[in-house]
């Protein structure tokens, strides 16, 4: 037996209508929310007459879809019976269990900016420029739903809009191509971490890239020339070439590197745990390093007293000083890729030299004396060889490749 539309609780000569299931000894009963004058109620067709409701056809239609989905729920159940008609219990128990899939689908989603804030707040292990990042992929992206009234949601977030909140970044903030990649990046970690149904992660790709075809580094005549600079170590440019050399020669990373205290030096090395790795770093404490931090050196309390300049102003600083070195005018092959296509240029190579160029120069400088590839990456602090790779090569070709290459031609047997 199906179920049928009955009026019940007559009451100021009115019903009130229900959808009801009948199994016996017990019936069903779901309300339907609608009352009806008793006059313009007809048992027969179990519909509402002519002006007993505002809205007559739509006061129907109300009632046939409340039996529609108690039929479709009794239906349901009568197959998996094996054609059976379910009893009330089973019929209370399956409308219970739909009725709690209604509700959690119907609780509004998490907005993904909500989503990253947690995932920030909690997060634990990371050091703090990377927490700050995030901090700032999270405000860029309240600015742009802001802008575009929008709102992010991880169910229909898609590449394409990834694509336009990348246009958007470059155009509001004109940041450099680097700088928008660095947010990419971090954003595909997220989306790594919480995947968005409708986005390609592999798809999430900055909107430009370059690739040098070696690492930007200085050969020693270029940092001979960069010590010589007549610099007062207390000015603006002074500071920040002290504090370049001081970085080329311990390698270290410019969030380390201001962090440095005189409890770091034992018996003419470093030691200090990085805050990207979180692991300890020990490099011997070359003259070089050793007369910068004895230029910053409190002759009173014996304590660092190191320049503290942004990173942003720190890389702005260097190009200002990297560009009044005449030895640094020649040009290096740049290659950018804008979406597919792949154009190469020639550009000064002063251009490129940034605070992770400090870094690189380590590396090549250490190699280039002789170190083995094992040594120096004991030195520098890197673990793996694919991301030490990155910092091998040297800057430019040597003049002397060409001769050289014949001569060891002609030494084969």
């Amino acid at each position: 037996m199906n179920a049928y539309l009955a009026a019940r609780n007559l009451k100021n000569g009115s019903y009130t209508i229900y959808a009801e299931y009948s199994h016996y000894p017990k019936v069903k009963r779901i309300p339907t929310g609608i009352k009806v004058n008793q006059k313009y109620w007809d048992p027969n067709t179990k519909k509402v007459k002519a002006n007993g409701a505002e809205n007559v056809k739509k006061t129907n239609e109300d009632l046939a879809a409340v039996l529609r989905n108690l039929n479709d729920a009794i239906s349901g159940l009568y197959k998996a019976n094996g054609n059976v008609m379910p009893t009330v219990a089973q019929l209370n128990a399956h409308l219970t269990q739909s009725a709690d899939s209604v509700a959690a689908a119907s609780i509004p989603e998490t907005p993904l900016t909500a989503v990253l804030q947690n995932y920030l707040e909690n997060r634990t292990g990371w050091a703090e420029s990377t927490r700050v990042n995030f901090r700032t992929l999270l405000r860029n992206i309240h600015a742009y739903e802001k802008a575009k009234k929008t709102t992010w949601l991880l169910s229909t977030l898609t590449n394409e809009e990834v694509n336009k909140f990348q246009h958007w970044l470059l155009k509001e903030y004109n940041l450099m191509n680097s700088t928008a990649a660095k947010r990419n990046r971090l954003l595909k970690h997220f989306l790594t971490e919480f995947p968005a149904a409708h986005v390609t992660r592999d798809k999430v790709k900055p909107l430009h890239k370059q690739y040098l075809p070696q690492p930007v580094v200085l050969e020693k005549h270029e940092i001979q020339a960069l010590l010589d600079l007549p610099l007062a170590p207390d000015s603006r440019l002074g500071k920040v070439r002290n504090m370049q050399v001081l970085q080329i020669f311990t390698g270290l990373r410019y969030g380390d590197l201001i962090r440095l205290e005189p409890h770091h030096v034992l018996n003419n090395s470093l030691t200090i745990r990085e805050e990207k790795t979180n692991q300890i770093r020990r490099i011997p404490l070359f003259p070089q390093a050793a007369a910068i931090l004895a230029l910053y050196t409190s002759t009173e309390t014996g304590a660092f007293e190191l320049p503290r300049i942004s990173i942003q102003k720190f890389n702005q600083y260097l190009a200002e000083i990297a560009a009044s070195l005449e030895c640094l005018q020649s040009q290096i092959l740049v290659t950018t890729m804008v979406r597919d296509k792949t154009v190469e240029t020639w550009e000064p190579k002063h251009a490129h030299i940034k605070s992770h160029s400090s870094r690189r120069t380590f590396c090549s400088l250490l190699l280039s004396m002789g170190y083995s590839i094992r040594e120096t990456m004991t030195l520098s602090g890197h673990r793996s060889l694919s991301s030490f790779q990155r910092y091998m090569g040297k800057a430019e070709s040597r003049p002397d490749a060409v001769t050289d290459f014949a001569a060891r031609w002609q030494a084969l047997t």
